[in-house]
Protein backbone atom coordinates (compact mmCIF):
# COMPACT_ATOMS: atom_id res chain seq x y z
CA UNK A 1 0.00 0.00 0.00
CA UNK A 2 1.34 3.48 -1.11
CA UNK A 3 1.21 6.30 1.38
CA UNK A 4 3.26 9.96 2.00
CA UNK A 5 4.88 11.87 4.60
CA UNK A 6 3.92 14.99 3.23
CA UNK A 7 5.65 18.15 5.23
CA UNK A 8 4.63 21.65 4.22
CA UNK A 9 6.72 24.57 3.88
CA UNK A 10 5.31 28.16 3.36
CA UNK A 11 7.24 31.14 4.49
CA UNK A 12 4.60 33.39 3.16
CA UNK A 13 2.05 33.45 5.51
CA UNK A 14 2.82 35.04 8.82
CA UNK A 15 2.33 32.11 10.97
CA UNK A 16 3.83 29.97 8.97
CA UNK A 17 7.08 32.10 9.33
CA UNK A 18 6.64 32.18 13.18
CA UNK A 19 6.47 28.72 12.91
CA UNK A 20 9.62 27.97 11.29
CA UNK A 21 11.61 30.91 13.08
CA UNK A 22 10.32 29.03 16.60
CA UNK A 23 10.68 25.15 15.37
CA UNK A 24 14.30 26.30 13.38
CA UNK A 25 13.34 24.75 10.57
CA UNK A 26 12.10 24.77 7.15
CA UNK A 27 8.55 23.21 7.77
CA UNK A 28 5.75 24.06 9.47
CA UNK A 29 3.42 20.97 9.19
CA UNK A 30 2.86 17.59 8.12
CA UNK A 31 0.32 15.20 7.24
CA UNK A 32 -0.03 11.36 6.31
CA UNK A 33 -1.47 10.64 2.89
CA UNK A 34 -3.03 7.59 1.68
CA UNK A 35 -4.15 6.94 -1.29
CA UNK A 36 -6.46 4.71 -2.41
CA UNK A 37 -8.47 3.48 -5.54
CA UNK A 38 -11.36 6.05 -4.95
CA UNK A 39 -10.44 8.96 -2.82
CA UNK A 40 -6.98 10.04 -1.12
CA UNK A 41 -6.89 10.74 2.55
CA UNK A 42 -4.97 12.95 4.66
CA UNK A 43 -4.23 12.31 8.51
CA UNK A 44 -2.86 14.70 10.99
CA UNK A 45 -3.43 17.08 14.04
CA UNK A 46 -4.45 20.26 12.56
CA UNK A 47 -5.27 23.39 13.89
CA UNK A 48 -6.48 24.91 10.44
CA UNK A 49 -8.94 22.04 10.01
CA UNK A 50 -11.12 22.49 13.13
CA UNK A 51 -8.06 22.00 16.09
CA UNK A 52 -7.93 18.71 16.48
CA UNK A 53 -6.83 15.22 15.53
CA UNK A 54 -8.50 14.29 12.02
CA UNK A 55 -8.54 12.62 8.69
CA UNK A 56 -9.78 14.69 5.40
CA UNK A 57 -10.37 13.66 1.79
CA UNK A 58 -8.03 15.32 -0.61
CA UNK A 59 -11.03 16.36 -3.10
CA UNK A 60 -11.11 20.31 -3.31
CA UNK A 61 -7.27 20.40 -1.90
CA UNK A 62 -5.13 22.50 -4.30
CA UNK A 63 -1.40 21.56 -3.36
CA UNK A 64 1.00 24.18 -4.79
CA UNK A 65 4.07 22.14 -5.13
CA UNK A 66 6.45 25.14 -4.28
CA UNK A 67 4.68 24.36 -0.49
CA UNK A 68 4.50 20.63 -0.12
CA UNK A 69 7.66 17.75 0.09
CA UNK A 70 6.49 14.48 -0.44
CA UNK A 71 8.02 11.15 0.59
CA UNK A 72 6.79 7.90 -0.58
CA UNK A 73 6.84 4.69 1.29
CA UNK A 74 5.21 1.36 1.38
CA UNK A 75 3.21 -0.33 4.33
CA UNK A 76 2.23 -4.01 4.90
CA UNK A 77 -1.66 -4.42 5.68
CA UNK A 78 -1.28 -5.19 9.02
CA UNK A 79 0.56 -1.91 9.76
CA UNK A 80 -1.74 0.15 8.14
CA UNK A 81 -4.34 -1.96 9.99
CA UNK A 82 -2.69 -1.02 12.98
CA UNK A 83 -2.38 2.60 12.23
CA UNK A 84 -6.45 3.08 11.22
CA UNK A 85 -7.09 1.53 14.46
CA UNK A 86 -5.08 3.87 16.28
CA UNK A 87 -6.42 6.90 14.45
CA UNK A 88 -9.98 5.83 15.40
CA UNK A 89 -8.60 5.97 18.95
CA UNK A 90 -7.05 9.84 18.69
CA UNK A 91 -9.35 10.75 16.41
CA UNK A 92 -10.96 14.38 17.18
CA UNK A 93 -8.76 14.67 20.42
CA UNK A 94 -7.48 18.36 20.54
CA UNK A 95 -5.17 20.31 18.68
CA UNK A 96 -1.71 20.77 21.08
CA UNK A 97 -1.69 24.23 21.77
CA UNK A 98 -0.74 23.77 25.79
CA UNK A 99 2.15 21.88 23.78
CA UNK A 100 3.79 24.16 21.46
CA UNK A 101 3.38 27.04 24.03
CA UNK A 102 5.11 25.29 26.59
CA UNK A 103 6.88 22.75 24.16
CA UNK A 104 8.17 24.76 21.17
CA UNK A 105 7.95 28.80 22.04
CA UNK A 106 9.04 28.37 25.90
CA UNK A 107 11.14 24.99 25.45
CA UNK A 108 10.23 23.73 28.58
CA UNK A 109 9.19 20.21 27.96
CA UNK A 110 5.67 19.14 29.13
CA UNK A 111 3.64 15.74 27.81
CA UNK A 112 0.40 16.83 27.39
CA UNK A 113 -1.92 13.63 27.05
CA UNK A 114 -4.86 15.03 26.08
CA UNK A 115 -3.66 16.93 23.32
CA UNK A 116 -1.07 16.54 19.78
CA UNK A 117 0.88 18.63 17.33
CA UNK A 118 0.90 17.37 14.14
CA UNK A 119 4.43 16.11 13.84
CA UNK A 120 3.51 14.02 17.34
CA UNK A 121 0.79 12.35 15.43
CA UNK A 122 2.81 11.36 12.65
CA UNK A 123 5.65 10.29 14.61
CA UNK A 124 3.36 7.71 16.48
CA UNK A 125 1.37 6.82 13.51
CA UNK A 126 4.35 6.39 11.31
CA UNK A 127 5.87 4.35 14.01
CA UNK A 128 2.34 2.32 13.53
CA UNK A 129 2.70 2.07 9.54
CA UNK A 130 6.94 0.62 9.95
CA UNK A 131 6.04 -1.71 12.94
CA UNK A 132 7.25 -4.05 11.13
CA UNK A 133 10.36 -2.68 9.75
CA UNK A 134 11.60 -1.62 12.66
CA UNK A 135 13.59 -2.84 15.34
CA UNK A 136 12.61 -2.28 19.13
CA UNK A 137 15.48 0.16 19.54
CA UNK A 138 14.38 2.38 16.74
CA UNK A 139 10.74 2.69 17.41
CA UNK A 140 12.41 3.46 20.82
CA UNK A 141 14.36 6.27 19.35
CA UNK A 142 11.43 7.65 17.06
CA UNK A 143 8.65 8.04 19.74
CA UNK A 144 11.26 9.31 22.30
CA UNK A 145 10.11 12.96 23.54
CA UNK A 146 7.48 12.33 20.59
CA UNK A 147 6.03 15.76 21.94
CA UNK A 148 9.18 17.41 21.53
CA UNK A 149 9.26 17.45 17.70
CA UNK A 150 8.92 19.74 15.35
CA UNK A 151 7.70 18.60 11.53
CA UNK A 152 11.52 19.16 10.74
CA UNK A 153 12.88 16.86 13.03
CA UNK A 154 10.62 14.52 12.89
CA UNK A 155 11.55 13.93 9.32
CA UNK A 156 14.75 14.13 10.07
CA UNK A 157 14.46 11.15 12.28
CA UNK A 158 12.65 8.92 9.77
CA UNK A 159 15.55 9.84 7.29
CA UNK A 160 18.33 8.99 9.66
CA UNK A 161 16.26 5.14 9.73
CA UNK A 162 16.19 5.23 6.37
CA UNK A 163 12.74 3.74 6.00
CA UNK A 164 11.19 6.98 3.65
CA UNK A 165 11.44 6.47 0.08
CA UNK A 166 13.02 9.71 -1.70
CA UNK A 167 10.96 13.08 -2.25
CA UNK A 168 8.78 13.04 -4.79
CA UNK A 169 6.97 15.57 -6.99
CA UNK A 170 3.58 16.37 -5.81
CA UNK A 171 2.43 16.03 -9.41
CA UNK A 172 3.70 12.17 -9.70
CA UNK A 173 1.40 11.26 -6.38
Amino acid sequence: MKMYLAMYKNKKIFTDKLIAFISRGNYTHCEIILKEEDDTRMYSASVRDGKKVRCKSTKGVKFKEENWDLFEFEVDKDDYKDFIEYFNLIKGMKYGFKSLFFNHILRIPFDFQDEMICSEFCAIAMNFLFDTKLTSEQKDNLLKDSHLLTPSNMLSKFCEVGILGNKINIKDM
